[in-house]
């Protein structure tokens, strides 16, 4: 099997945007309150704009010099969604004016409230490693993104 996809520029810029979309909505609806929206949102729209602005500046180059395709690589690709659902999964976020936090994984397992003052040890780790989950994800996106631009086409 081959490591790279052939995908035509625009395409993987349209996807992108797509992508962008789909995933800031995603994040937003796991990691809700305040602080989410200040330490979280902020910088994954300007990661998400810095990164549509350098694939619309490397499709114009490409159209300019007649080459329309780019190059994925696959093990970026997975590395980036596997990065994504566990930033999902293990996310956590406060309630807002109310005491306490929770996290993504108490949605799926608890059924009484979950915006309680006394949130367990063991999901209060959990938020700490989306917030992890979330620097490696930003990472990747930078990294799958120069590999993208810089590497060579046919």
């Amino acid at each position: 099997m081959k490591k790279t996809i052939k995908i035509n520029r625009w395409l993987l810029f349209s996807l992108c945007i797509l992508y962008s979309v789909v995933s800031f909505v995603a994040i937003m609806f796991i990691y809700l309150g305040w602080a989410a929206y200040i330490y979280i949102a902020i910088p994954l729209l300007l990661l998400y704009l810095v990164s549509l602005v350098t694939l619309l500046i490397h499709a114009m180059i490409g159209q300019f010099k007649g080459n329309y395709h780019s190059y994925l690589d696959r093990k970026y690709l997975l590395i980036v969604v596997c990065l994504q659902t566990a930033v999902i999964l293990f996310g956590g976020g406060d309630c807002g004016d109310g005491p306490g936090v929770h996290s993504a994984l108490q949605y799926i397992f608890s059924s009484n409230s979950i915006c309680t003052a006394n949130s367990s040890e063991f999901y209060l780790s959990i938020i700490q490693l989306g917030y992890l989950f979330i620097f490696a994800y930003v990472v990747s996106v930078i990294a799958i993104l120069i590999k993208t631009v810089l590497t060579k086409t046919e």
